[in-house]
């Protein structure tokens, strides 16, 4: 909760003082940043499990959490510097040098917070992990509000966004040093943690791309016209997925949980939720095609106006994401995890054909925010409806995504 609102206050707070064209150089480096830091979620998902698993193995050899942070954040950090000629220049600007050198920086750090916070959580040491957490999003709000005393530029904001990584870390280890030091034993070998590793983050890289990483992709696309409307539809984006996407992202593995406690109850838990959210997502549109062109002009500028029926579109396709939420804990409950990721991965994939459709950014954009997550609800549905009819063995599996499972 701490990290999310301090997310959104600094988007407002950039967004209010430094205007269009320099928020939206800013809101595209967060992307880019996010986008990666999401895949790498799987990294966390991975120590932990590990970590949980080494209390049970006593006399084991473990491998070391810090070594394999090492190997694996400069892994991270080659891979994304060698991608950066093939979308940089478009998304960040023919100047992208100095915004890639905070990203790396960023991303390389982010490994060793997500391996320190997988080993917390691998042996239930909860407040170090909400510490971490925490104090990351409360630090990067205050850097990066002291810099906008003095500065717009988006470079000086990218060095302040990930400025708080390595100083979270370090105040972590000193804090709870104890509880880091007796977790960071790994209970594979760095090969099989690595292709463990590999097979996470490919499940993590769909949700990433289509939320924290959708920005990204606008501007990739965005022709040299339609780079001014990016600004307004960024952030509009941004703020009609919060109230939503936030809490659901948040109880994801609460779902999962009472999934599986109801496996009987399933469907109905599913057809509950979404009626819910389909509830909630229709009274947004309204509200916001009522009253939301105000609410920007007053809170951001007229610079960042949009017409409230793109704004009630954006709230809808908010709810179609919010969706892929909820069936996506429904079938991980069944242990399917090649589903799940193809779930999300077909959901990327017709984003990505939207949004290369002919027609203005904002059309795309709308379009690409609802057809993708429809699909990749669909799919998920059909994966239930298999699995449900005792037919896991034909439940889709798409070359290597057989291995996630």
């Amino acid at each position: 909760m701490i990290a999310g609102i301090s997310g959104l206050i600094v988007t407002w707070i950039v967004a209010r003082i430094s205007g269009p064209d320099a928020y939206a150089v800013f809101a595209v480096f967060w992307s880019a940043l996010y986008l990666v830091i999401g895949c790498l979620a799987g990294v966390q998902q991975e120590v932990t499990r590990s970590v949980a698993t080494s209390d049970h193995m006593p006399g084991a050899s473990y491998a070391s959490g810090w070594r394999f942070a090492t190997g694996t954040s400069v892994a991270v950090v080659v891979i994304v510097a060698a991608s950066l000629p093939l979308w940089a220049p478009s998304g960040l600007g023919s100047a992208y040098l100095p915004l890639a050198l905070p990203l790396l920086l960023g991303v390389g750090v982010f490994v060793f917070m997500a391996t320190v916070n997988g080993s917390l959580a691998g042996s239930d040491s909860w407040t170090g992990v909400a510490f971490i957490i925490g104090l990351d999003g409360l630090l990067r709000l205050g850097t990066v509000g002291l810099a906008l005393l003095w500065t717009d530029d988006p470079v000086w904001l990218a060095w302040m966004v990930v400025a708080p990584l390595p100083v979270t870390l370090v105040v972590a280890g000193v804090l709870f040093h104890r509880s880091i030091r007796g977790s960071m034993a790994l209970a594979d070998r760095y090969r099989t943690l690595s292709w463990n590793v590999v097979r996470t983050m490919t499940a993590s890289a769909g949700s990433a791309m289509l939320i924290t990483g959708f920005p990204l992709l606008l501007a990739i696309v965005a022709t040299d016209r339609e780079q001014r409307a990016l600004a307004p539809l960024i952030l509009a984006i941004t703020l009609t997925r919060a109230p939503l996407l936030m809490p659901l992202s948040a109880f994801q593995g609460f779902l999962v949980v009472q999934f599986a406690k109801k496996a009987a109850a399933q469907w109905r838990l599913v057809v509950t939720l979404a009626g819910v959210l389909a509830g909630i997502g229709a009274v947004g549109a309204v509200l916001a095609w009522w009253i939301g062109p105000g609410i920007l002009k007053t809170l951001f500028g007229p610079a960042f106006a949009l017409d409230g029926g793109v704004l009630a579109s954006l709230v809808a396709a908010a709810g179609a994401i919010s969706a892929l939420y909820i069936t996506g804990p429904a079938v991980l409950a069944r242990g399917a995890h090649a589903s799940y990721a193809l779930g999300w991965i077909g959901a990327v994939v017709v984003a990505l054909l939207s949004v290369n459709l002919s027609g203005d950014l904002t059309t795309r954009a709308v379009l690409a925010l609802t057809l993708g997550p429809v699909s990749g609800v669909f799919i998920h549905l059909v994966c239930l409806l298999m699995i449900g009819r005792g037919r896991r063995n034909r439940v889709p599996k798409i070359g290597s995504l057989a291995a996630l499972d």
